[in-house]
């Protein structure tokens, strides 16, 4: 199929797609990184779908192809669609929480250095300036580096010229990798954890009802209500062992990172040599290595802030979200979304189970239980 229906890194509303050209010279699958030209500049993008046919014309092609191939699931490219479209996000704000850490943009712009005639023709003190920001070597600077080294004060000059081609933008695309392991394969996980507690009544109606629709393969969701200390993590650990059972994978949230590592703690005796912790006060580096670890299925259960609902599990089976009410689910940054709301609709993608838990639920999650 010669076209790609690419989500390019552009403030666009809505989950609105562009059409490019696939070279001979380049393979090009659904869900791998892109770049591509986008007006007068270059921009990074993912491709979401090919076709053989278009009905555009002229149709420019797509300059580079990440090696790694398609990183993002036809599972995640659908539910990043529904995000761009029921938050009215770009949608490439929202594919880009479900690419590895680091990689939402890697296209540069550098400016090439100018010739000696535009320098003569440019006064001492802009002259000076450019000079110093190019050195005596390099053939071009990042173009941000340069703007710094001008100053503010003859940032529009420099836009007259670039507008005009007498200084020459470039872009470059950096390649990227999976982080380097030592080619040994990990070892298999411990399964003889710390054992489970006797279930309470209350607790044993409750796994009742979500080991049902996990054996089914279901999609439900439920509230699990009750005051701190009642034993909801417990269900949750329970639940958890249920579905590992069956072959599937989990997914537990938490509001706050400071909660992380009390529950992350629970979990890791449970379940010992299976738990990924994914939050935002990780290093990139070892965000970078924990999401590839989790794409390679090196761990069947991720635990975490709302970032750690995008991690790449083959196939989720229950996802929890404790502290269900708490504000801090929602995002506020571009692409703005509601993690309970996402999970929810993650969750019909796999026929998996939410379970909702709260001391002070929601008002809307309270009406929508009873």
């Amino acid at each position: 199929m010669p076209y790609a229906d690419v989500a390019v890194d552009a403030p666009i509303r809505g989950p609105r797609t562009f059409t490019y050209l696939i070279p001979d010279h380049l393979s090009v699958t659904p869900g791998q990184m892109v770049q591509v030209p986008f007006g007068p500049r270059m921009a990074d993008g993912v491709v979401f779908q090919l076709s053989d046919s278009t009905d555009i014309d002229p149709v420019r092609p797509i300059q580079a192809a990440d090696p790694l191939g398609g990183v993002v699931s036809q599972t995640h490219l659908d539910l990043a669609r529904w995000i761009s479209d029921y938050y009215l996000s770009s949608l490439y704000s929202a594919v880009a929480l479900m690419l590895p850490p680091g990689l939402r943009s890697r296209t540069s712009v550098y400016v090439q250095r100018p010739d000696a005639t535009v320098l003569d023709s440019l006064d001492d003190s802009f002259k000076e300036s450019l000079t110093a920001a190019f050195g005596p070597r390099r053939s071009r600077v990042a173009e941000a580096a340069l703007r710094r080294a001008v100053g503010a004060q003859h940032h529009r000059r420099l836009d007259n010229l670039i507008r005009k081609g007498t200084l020459q933008r470039v872009w470059a695309w950096a390649g990227s990798r999976p982080p380097a392991t030592d080619g040994t394969p990990r070892a298999e996980p411990i399964v003889s954890g710390e054992p489970a507690l006797a279930p309470t009544a209350p607790q044993i109606q409750a796994l009742a009802a979500i080991t049902d629709s996990l054996q089914a393969a279901r999609h439900s969701a439920f509230l699990l209500h009750g005051v701190t200390g009642s034993g909801k993590t417990e269900v949750y650990l329970q639940a958890l062992d249920r579905c590992l059972a069956l072959g599937r994978s989990g997914i537990v949230l938490v509001p706050e990172i400071s909660l992380t590592p009390q529950l992350e703690r629970r979990f890791a005796a449970r379940f010992p040599g299976r738990v990924a912790v994914i939050h935002s006060r990780l290093s990139q580096a070892e965000h970078r290595r924990i999401w590839w670890a989790v794409h390679r299925g090196e761990y069947d259960i991720v635990i975490g802030s709302r970032s750690a609902l995008f991690a790449h599990l083959s196939s989720p089976g229950l996802i929890v979200l404790d502290e269900e009410h708490d504000w801090s689910y929602k995002q506020s940054a571009e692409p703005h979304y509601h993690a309970r709301a996402v999970a929810l609709h993650l969750a019909r993608q796999f026929n998996a189970v939410v379970v909702l838990g709260s001391a002070t639920p929601d008002l809307v999650t309270h009406n929508r239980a009873l």
